[in-house]
């Protein structure tokens, strides 16, 4: 549910905020829930920050209790920007809890034990190298950097999967033999979300939908012998992709579309970039496209 926009982006909560900051309200821990929004709308401010400095739009920022998750097109293949920004939270939370921590040792600031305690929480919770989390795409950028977005978003999608069984695993232990449910729900929705990004090599097909809706085009360079079906791994967000096709002396021989690339992926599956010249060569430009 959207709440506000501010520069165009929607802050939404998810339904499971409302129900967690409903109990806490009834049970007469408001202060809990007024501690939570502000350490997560730190933590969230810093993401935005930081994504707003290396010039890249956030589209929304949906809050959950132990985090949020903020959805920033354009970092597909950008690796150490995609690392700055999930680190930026995970950073902005501890540093919080350190600083007033410090202040009310000094005693220039009130004392707010629940506010340190949730910063720390936050902070080591979505350091856990667990997609979404911002630990998870931090080790996603890394593997992206060392082994390609194709084969690193792979790897990363079965280690998550590893990571979030074994943790729901030990939250269903810590639930039988102590009674103790507090990180069985974090559990349940990051192997929910861990397994759900194991289908994500599906969904550029479903981006045909939204061609028309896209805000902005964003040029990219690919080689004659690069597979489309590892180039498709990197369609997302809000922009519409077009392809210069270019060969190693970097001279465009042909422009393509997302449709052009799925239409000859639905022909071939193990189709190359060459495929998309279908036109004779003729005259060629020198590309200066990164």
């Amino acid at each position: 549910m959207t709440i506000f926009s501010v520069r165009g982006t929607a802050v939404r909560v998810s339904p499971f905020f409302l129900a967690c900051a409903l109990l806490w309200v009834l049970s007469g821990q408001a202060s809990v829930f007024i501690c939570a929004l502000c350490v997560l709308f730190l933590h969230e401010a810093a993401h935005i920050a930081v994504a707003s400095l290396l010039e890249h739009p956030v589209e929304s920022v949906t809050l959950y209790p132990f985090g949020g998750a903020a959805i920033i097109p354009d970092l597909a293949d950008k690796t150490a920007h995609a690392l700055l920004i999930a680190a930026s939270g995970p950073l902005a939370s501890l540093l919080a809890g350190v600083l007033w921590q410090k202040g009310q040792t000094a005693g220039w600031l009130p004392t707010w034990d629940v506010f340190v305690e949730e910063s720390y929480a936050v902070a080591l919770f979505n350091l856990l190298p667990i997609w979404p989390l911002d630990g998870g795409q931090v080790v996603s950028s890394l593997f992206a950097a060392a082994l390609g977005t194709a084969r690193g978003g792979k790897i990363m999608t079965w280690s998550s999967i590893a990571a979030s069984t074994a943790f729901l695993v030990c939250s269903l232990a810590c639930l039988v033999w102590r009674g103790e449910a507090s990180t069985l729900t974090a559990a349940v929705f990051l192997s929910v979300s861990a397994w759900s990004e194991a289908r994500r090599p599906h969904l550029p097909f479903a981006r045909q939908k939204v061609w028309r809706h896209a805000g902005r085009v964003r040029w990219r360079k690919v080689y004659l012998d690069e597979p489309l079906l590892a180039l498709t791994r990197t369609f997302g967000g809000a922009c519409f992709y077009t392809l210069l096709i270019v060969d190693r002396a970097d001279r465009v021989l042909a422009v393509a579309t997302e449709k052009d690339v799925l239409d000859a992926l639905f022909a071939d599956p193990a189709a190359r970039a060459g495929t998309l010249v279908k036109q004779p060569r003729g005259k060629v430009w020198h590309c200066g496209v990164e």
